[in-house]
């Protein structure tokens, strides 16, 4: 019985692919490894210092609204008005701070009497006191919110009488940041220990949903209140947590990378692989 020898061609092609192509798909795998754990990193960070941004406009909004919330107190405290008057003197104050981007304007004094509210918010404490600016939970139009904003007070008709603004802070809150091509920005109100994800009304576009896990690690209050976690879609998402003037958590800000960006992440290691393969 004769045996049958490979033909040389291919024994030729069989030597090429052994000297060539493995050598470039071990190659292929090393490089895709790199480069995703490079990228991985780089974004967890660049996704810690986007929220971390986030969060700043939120104590710079406060800050903003207490200056305004003083401007307002120390104009009223030159006037004296009647609590029929004061309605009217609160009212030239509030149509200027909405035309500048301000959503909540309030004027009571001391035994609870409002003058002026702006309508359809209403704040998860009826008259908040003293001289801070705080996050509330809120309601306007009867969903679930939060405002940032501030407080102050100010003597007129021998009573105390305290002045609020605010903005709502919401998803429309970030304005640039959020229009981003590159990150998607969501913010959810926690009420009885849960985020409320429906809270703005928006339904076009998919939750992001957050964890058991994140929202236990955010009521510990962690290092800067912030949270990266991959959560169900294995998307790298920074959480970071809004906490009350009691120190609880009141509300979630979850952003992560959306468009092409989200999906050279969504790639993984193997789909470099392949591409560089």
């Amino acid at each position: 019985m004769t045996r049958r020898h490979m033909p040389l061609r291919w024994r030729f092609i069989l030597a090429f692919l052994a000297a060539s192509v493995m050598p470039v798909l071990v190659a292929s795998f090393l490089a895709a490894s790199a480069i995703q754990s490079v990228f991985e990193r780089n974004l967890e960070q660049w996704m810690s210092e986007a929220a971390l941004f986030l969060l700043s406009e939120i104590t710079e909004t406060e800050e903003d609204a207490g200056k305004a919330a003083s401007s307002v107190a120390a104009a009223l405290r030159q006037r004296s008005f009647t609590n029929l008057e004061a309605s009217e003197a609160a009212r030239p104050f509030a149509d200027l701070l909405n035309s500048v981007g301000y959503d909540f304007i309030k004027l009571y004094d001391e035994t609870g009497n409002v003058a002026f509210s702006s309508p359809g918010i209403e704040l998860d404490v009826a008259n908040p006191d003293g001289k801070h600016e705080w996050v509330r939970g809120a309601r306007i139009d009867g969903r679930p919110s939060m405002l940032v904003g501030a407080v102050r007070s100010f003597e007129a008709n021998g009573r105390r009488q305290f002045v609020v603004v605010a903005n709502a802070l919401n998803e429309s809150f970030f304005g640039t940041s959020n229009q981003h091509a590159s990150l998607d920005v969501r913010v959810y109100p926690v009420v009885d220990r849960q985020p409320v994800y429906e809270a703005g009304g928006e339904t076009s576009r998919k939750s992001i949903l957050v964890s058991g896990k994140v929202l236990r690690k955010l009521m510990e209050k962690p290092q800067n209140g912030l949270v990266l976690d991959a959560g169900s879609d294995d998307i790298t998402t920074a959480f970071v947590g809004i906490y009350g003037t009691d120190g609880t958590l009141i509300g979630i800000v979850a952003c992560q990378l959306s468009g092409a960006s989200a999906i050279f992440e969504e790639l993984g290691q193997w789909g470099l692989f392949a591409g560089l393969a």
